[in-house]
């Protein structure tokens, strides 16, 4: 039973660990607004469907950004809708250093967790606030396609993430193994 259970796990995640970015592609993020008092979080909530939130303290308040997508097509949807609620100055901005492992070394994998065809990222802003970095979005064949982290063949290191990952969304109200 175990054994089935590895082999399924092994053939699931050679399906789902995809070559996702060309090297040297840039992630994005939107700058959905700066903000001197603090945030009305429940003017912000609809934000927690679209991407990871990020509130970043500044020298004149906070900066609440969003993200992270792996394509200028995917943030550029997304930035639609940000603008469609209020925010007429939210805007893209590009960070080439999130996927540069080394100064010309790239990430070029994803671990897709799941393809939906609406993006909503909730789960993870409730559950895993600590991932906001390491969640991405890219619409792609007319569904958004979540992924956990970045990686290259050289820092493929499956077995353990894979088990730790596992554990935590099954633990996580997921509901499924991985």
């Amino acid at each position: 039973m175990k054994l089935n259970y590895l082999l399924l796990s092994f053939l699931f995640l050679s399906l789902f660990i995809l070559p996702e970015m060309d090297a040297g592609t840039t992630a994005y993020r939107i700058r959905v607004a700066s903000l001197k008092k603090a945030p009305d979080m429940e003017r912000l909530n609809f934000l927690y469907q679209l991407g990871m939130v990020d509130i970043e303290p500044s020298d004149n308040g906070n900066r609440i950004y969003l993200g992270n997508y792996l394509d200028k097509r995917t943030a550029d949807i997304v930035l639609s809708k940000v603008k469609k609620k209020g925010f007429k100055d939210a805007y893209i901005v590009s960070d080439t250093f999130a996927v540069e492992y080394e100064p010309g070394k790239f990430y070029t994998h994803t671990y897709q967790v799941g393809a939906f065809k609406k993006l909503d990222v909730s789960a993870f802003n409730v559950v895993y606030p600590e991932l906001k970095g390491k969640v991405y979005v890219r619409y792609s064949g007319g569904v958004y396609r979540i992924s956990l982290g970045l990686y290259s063949d050289e820092r493929l290191e499956l077995k353990d993430y894979f088990q730790s990952l596992s554990n935590r969304m099954e633990g996580g109200g997921f509901g499924a193994k991985i």
